[in-house]
């Protein structure tokens, strides 16, 4: 049976699918935090799926953490969507195709992956590790794995992993939670970003979303340093925060489907939501030019409210279609295609 912490201070949810081997590095980074007062945090590493060996190690792991781990199955949500088409698309492209191998040779860098053992040895006592898993180990896709560590998460503070990042000081938790801390009014606090690896123009131009870059950071990210900045830029990258809980659960959605996901929106409060089912080449859907009329004449430029989110899925082709197609329909409005 294991041990509960005397208190848990911070959840990490953490969505693993095919995560190997930069799993290894993640899961040391977060279990070596040291948070003020020794308090604990808890890694829920939700396994999404995968056949690379990743629910194998963190089994490993939680075996070596002893009563600091559980694993635990889960029966709910259903049948994984098959329809989705996000699903279906291949997280990483073949490792001769999209980047050198971990083996490949960076000056002063560890290459080894680290084991379970490893990994345990660095954790400190406090902390705790939770598997969570389908009892059918599909892959429901990030948002569902997330979703999933959401609702089993325990703390009053959340934060947000990809299983391939680094955190490499063992205090950056302990400073994020000292700002946060340090002013109750905000609803979570940032941090600067670092590249780390292979470049890879894709994660290049992701830091880079929305606006100039930052001349001494090469990194948007690093450039938003105010509230006021954050507001006006409507860009920050969610693993490189922490979160109060309420305030996420006062925007998380978990729904299956659009409607769903429209529904759920309109209850916490967002004045204007338009559910779209639409293709590349269809005319705009009916009700678009009425809601974004409505939008540009009641938002001040630089506005907090004024973004608008398009996510599209499926191959490059189809997606740059969505773009020419959403800039032809309202030049006044910011757009983030997936």
């Amino acid at each position: 049976m294991s041990s509960e912490p005397t208190r848990v201070a911070l959840s990490v949810i953490l969505p693993v699918y095919n995560a190997m081997p930069w799993l290894t590095v993640a899961l040391r980074d977060m279990l070596k935090q040291q948070l003020p007062g020794g308090a604990s945090l808890e890694v829920l590493a939700a396994f999404d799926g995968g056949d690379d060996g990743s629910l194998g190690f963190l089994l490993a792991l939680a075996n070596e953490l002893g009563a600091r781990a559980t694993d635990e199955l889960s029966t709910a949500g259903g049948a994984a969507p098959a329809s989705n088409p996000a699903l279906l698309q291949p997280l990483r492209a073949p490792e001769t195709e999209d980047h050198p191998s971990f083996d490949a040779a960076q000056p002063g860098v560890d290459q080894r992956p680290l084991s379970a053992a490893e990994v345990a040895a660095a954790s400190r006592p406090e902390h705790r590790l939770r598997v969570l898993r389908y009892r059918d180990g599909a892959n429901r896709g990030q948002g569902a794995a997330m979703s999933l560590a959401l609702a089993h998460a325990r703390a009053p503070l959340l934060a947000q992993m990809e299983s391939d990042d680094e955190r490499r000081p063992a205090d950056a938790f302990a400073r994020m939670l000292a700002a946060l801390q340090a002013q109750p009014t905000w609803d979570a606090v940032s941090c600067q970003a670092e590249l780390v690896g292979w470049p890879r123009p894709g994660m290049e131009q992701y830091v880079a979303w929305q606006g100039p870059r930052d001349a001494d950071t090469d990194c948007l990210q690093n450039s938003l340093l105010s509230p006021e900045q954050m507001a006006a830029g409507r860009f920050a990258l969610h693993q490189t925060a922490i979160f109060r809980r309420e305030a996420v659960e006062e925007v998380w959605s978990t729904g299956h489907t659009l409607g769903a996901w429209e529904k759920e929106l309109r209850a916490a409060g967002a004045s204007d939501v338009l559910a779209v089912s639409w293709k590349p080449g269809a005319p705009p859907p009916e009700g678009w030019r009425r809601l974004t009329k409505r939008k540009a004449a009641a938002e001040e430029p630089g506005g907090r409210h004024g973004v608008v989110r398009l996510f599209a899925f499926g191959k490059e082709k189809a997606r740059e279609k969505v773009r020419t197609s959403v800039r032809d329909w309202d030049a006044q409005l910011d757009w983030f295609v997936a």
